[in-house]
């Protein structure tokens, strides 16, 4: 089944959505349709659907600045993380700006009980690990913080500002990293230049679009 996913996914291509969320184009919608089946002896990934998406090319989602923003059904999270990643690094690119990342400290008992090779180890294999932030980034909410505001799982955001950790320029000192000020004016649009310690808090501006659906 992933491999099949995969294979569709390849092949996906992008369609405008109505107010609620539903594609504009009737084939489209039929093969949703299709594959939405509960039924377990069904298998609806057949060729003739796959047939519907033709391949797209990197010209095709260079020519059309939706794909920077558009929300992708992946088969599992380090795809996932793929592709935030590449999009992360093509925006700041297309900005100027590098990419601030950092890693997100592991907690509990088994993590505790890692030496620091095993650490090391740890995250250069599992990047999802990593956490990273640029400035105008569509991102959504996860948690629901007020439903009266529109501050709800799955509203759409955009990164404003990301506040750094009173303690980043010590911790950057006791690890003998450079000043963040300079490793910023030295790198170049895209460069991932990292964090001491993870931010206190990543700020994002809500899309009103978004706001007045909740």
């Amino acid at each position: 089944p992933q491999a099949s996913g995969i294979k569709l996914l390849r092949s996906t291509r992008l369609f405008r959505l109505d107010t609620q969320q539903r594609s504009l184009n009737a084939k489209h919608n039929a093969n949703i349709e299709k594959i939405s089946t509960t039924e377990p002896a069904v298998y609806p990934f057949t060729e003739t659907l796959l047939s519907d998406y033709p391949p797209i090319t990197p010209a095709d989602i260079l020519a059309d600045p939706l794909w920077n923003s558009a929300a992708i059904v992946v088969p599992n999270n380090q795809v996932r993380y793929d592709i935030n990643m590449a999009r992360t690094i093509s925006h700041a690119k297309r900005i100027g700006k590098p990419v601030l990342y950092w890693r997100n400290p592991q907690v509990g008992q088994n993590a505790e009980s890692l030496v620091v090779a095993e650490t090391e180890t740890l995250y250069s294999t599992h990047h999802a690990l990593t956490s990273c932030y640029v400035a105008g980034l569509t991102c959504y909410m996860k948690d629901n913080i007020s439903t009266q505001k529109g501050l709800v799982n799955g509203a759409q955001c955009v990164t404003d500002s990301i506040t750094l950790s009173v303690e980043e320029d010590q911790e950057r000192i006791q690890k003998r990293m450079p000043p963040l000020e300079d490793c910023l004016r030295a790198a170049k649009p895209g460069e991932m230049v990292q964090l001491a310690l993870p931010p206190l808090s990543i700020n994002v501006v809500m899309q009103p679009e978004s706001a007045s659906k909740c």
